[in-house]
């Protein structure tokens, strides 16, 4: 009987060593690195709502990390599922972020492209204007307006280079949009001077 208590006497011992689980680094740093990886996609401006739930799954994962630190028997298999669930999260967000930002993408090189024509019939019109003795200010006040409306093409192109699809779409627009009006001003001049 007397060796049995000594073993007795080890048995909390034993069940701390059996009972400690490892902080869970490896999936912490892999959960990280998911998570920077669906911000570099553009979860950020793309899928905001599924990366927050990525970072909240992420932080409970870390608070539940802190919480079984301070237990003298740690588990940390809630902060695994938690840390699992980011990860499952984030990746959704990933492929949100890259579907969203190519379909942005090709709205863009769409709105780009038809911003070109526009600016290039608006310059045909301006061009083929008729130009009598009222006519000459407004020639000269739309290919002022040209000039501006090339410059902001121009960079519209460019943001589109630079990937910041909003920006270029935005602008693009815009010279579309100016680029119709002056065609249609010159539209009208003609059918006046016709019916004069």
């Amino acid at each position: 009987m007397f060796p049995t208590l000594k073993l007795l006497r080890f048995a909390p011992l034993v069940l701390v060593l059996l009972g400690c689980d490892k902080v869970p680094q490896s999936e912490i740093d892999a959960t990280r690195a998911r998570i920077d990886e669906a911000i570099t996609a553009g979860a950020d401006r793309f899928a905001p709502g599924s990366l927050k739930d990525a970072q909240a799954a992420f932080a409970s994962a870390l608070a539940e990390v802190e919480k079984e630190n301070k237990r003298l028997v740690r588990s940390y298999e809630e902060a695994r599922n938690h840390l699992e669930r980011a990860q499952e999260i984030a990746g959704r967000a990933k492929a949100e972020a890259e579907v969203s930002a190519a379909e942005l993408r090709r709205t863009s090189e769409q709105v780009i492209h038809d911003a070109r024509i526009a600016l290039d019939e608006a310059g045909s019109s301006v061009s083929s204007a008729p130009s009598g003795k009222g006519a000459l200010a407004d020639l000269a006040a739309m290919r002022a307006d040209l000039d501006v409306l090339k410059a902001a093409m121009q960079e519209a192109q460019d943001a589109f280079q630079e990937g910041d699809y909003l920006t270029a779409q935005s602008k693009a627009e815009s010279v579309k949009a100016r680029a119709g009006e002056i065609s249609q001003d010159v539209a009208r001049a003609k059918t006046r001077k016709k019916t004069t």
